[in-house]
């Protein structure tokens, strides 16, 4: 308390005083960075460092929109890997498949660090989607939204969500309004706090599904999780099981106007085998006879990355060296999804299901990044998988997609389908 006092009676003989020594300690602070930067450059040697500004690195140079068609220019002039630095943290950015393989395959086991199956549903689901395809084709980009959200809720909530449901469009606008950039914290007060109230509610009145957050609350009796986190883990559930298909589908519609081949191709191997008089839907039954329909889903996982533009990072657990380079523990490492799905295929710019049809068709993980790489890869890969054919194939089957004249998509960054209606 006393060298507090003494400090308060020294900053008010003149407020410049605290100026001063606000400056100095930022002068001291700068420069034992930049000597244990020296010290460490002396130790580890990264593959081709990306030339930032002193002190903030790169993280003024990256533009706030577009960054994976920014990345990918990046790519082109350093190769199969760069190093990037923000906020003192170095980033390691794999830019080819090979280098994907390499290290995060190969090396797992110190590469998967990180910082610090519903089949009636999807058929129900599929199903009201085409319904409001048909009755409010105005609002076909919000039932696609509808159709992602309401499998992945009724597995973590036990709750479908309804066209224009309040709890799903505030969902959906945190997703929207969350920005990693600044590091955002969800709002536990409102849409997924709201979330779990309801489920408590249910559960006091016998009316809840059995479900993954029931399930969760159960075994949750001595506190391990508090409350805030419980909010954050379903939340996360949920961003992840329902914004990655949404975006997809949407990419895939984009797809059939700009390309619309392979959409006569796909509808000529559904009319085979469901009729071409609209006679039946397509059921999962028929997928091991649909393998470009298969090639489709891959395809708009890769053609134009919609929810990590520049991978998902990874963190090395200890110091590692190859092909002549030492990075050390603690280095992000992420794969540079956008740059790899336009540098490190053939023709890249065209939406072509064809060259997924492979011996690895039957590998939902395999041949493209859109699940991740690595031991990370998602483990809910299986259910967007699911989610995706049985959406895709009755899409498709349905009805004919074309574009809005006089508003052409473009594709030259990351997008969002907003305008246009299926015919």
């Amino acid at each position: 308390m006393a060298l507090l006092k003494v400090f308060q009676d020294w900053a008010d003989t003149s407020p410049a005083n605290v100026y001063y020594l606000i400056i100095g300690l930022a002068l001291v602070t700068s420069m034992a960075l930049l000597a244990t930067n020296v010290g460490r450059n002396e130790k580890y040697k990264y593959p081709n460092p990306v030339p930032g500004i002193p002190f903030f690195g790169n993280g003024l140079q990256i533009p706030s929109t577009a960054q994976g068609p920014w990345m990918t220019e990046v790519a082109k002039k350093t190769g199969d890997m760069h190093t990037m630095t923000f906020g003192g943290q170095r980033w390691l950015f794999l830019n080819t498949r090979k280098a994907v393989h390499d290290l995060l395959d190969k090396k797992a086991a110190i590469y998967s660090s990180r910082q610090n199956l519903p089949m009636a549903s999807e058929d129900i689901e599929s199903r009201a989607l085409l319904y409001h395809y048909l009755h409010n084709p105005g609002k076909w980009a919000d039932a696609n939204s509808r159709y992602a959200n309401s499998i992945i809720m009724s597995v973590i909530y036990g709750k479908r969500s309804e066209l224009g449901d309040e709890d799903m469009t505030n969902v959906l606008d945190n997703l929207e309004k969350f920005t990693p950039r600044l590091l955002t914290v969800f709002d536990y007060g409102s849409a997924y706090k709201k979330l779990l109230d309801d489920l408590r509610e249910r559960q006091r009145l016998g009316t809840q599904k059995p479900c993954f957050m029931t399930e969760f609350l159960d075994r949750n009796t001595k506190g391990e999780f508090t409350e805030e986190e419980t909010y954050f883990m379903a939340g996360t559930l949920i961003e992840a099981g329902s914004d990655t298909t949404r975006t997809t589908l949407m990419v895939m519609m984009a797809a059939a106007v700009l390309y619309p081949d392979w959409v006569e191709r796909v509808q000529k191997q559904l009319d085979s085998i469901c009729g071409y008089k609209a006679e039946r839907l397509p059921t999962f039954n028929d997928m091991a006879k649909l393998p470009l329909l298969k090639g489709v889903v891959k395809e708009a996982l890769r053609w134009k990355p919609t929810t990590a533009e520049t991978g998902v990072p990874h963190a090395l657990t200890k110091d590692d060296s190859f092909n002549g380079y030492r990075i050390a523990a603690g280095t992000v490492i992420t794969y540079n999804s956008w740059a790899i799905s336009h540098l490190d295929y053939d023709d890249p710019e065209r939406f072509y299901p064809e060259r997924f049809v492979n011996k690895e068709l039957e590998v939902p993980f395999k041949g493209h990044l859109g699940f991740g790489a690595g031991r990370r890869v998602c483990v809910g890969y299986n259910v967007a998988w699911n989610n995706m054919l049985i959406s895709v194939s009755r899409l498709l089957y349905c009805f004919n997609i074309e574009g809005v004249p006089g508003k052409p998509v473009d594709t030259s960054k990351s997008f969002l389908v907003e305008s246009g209606q299926p015919r």
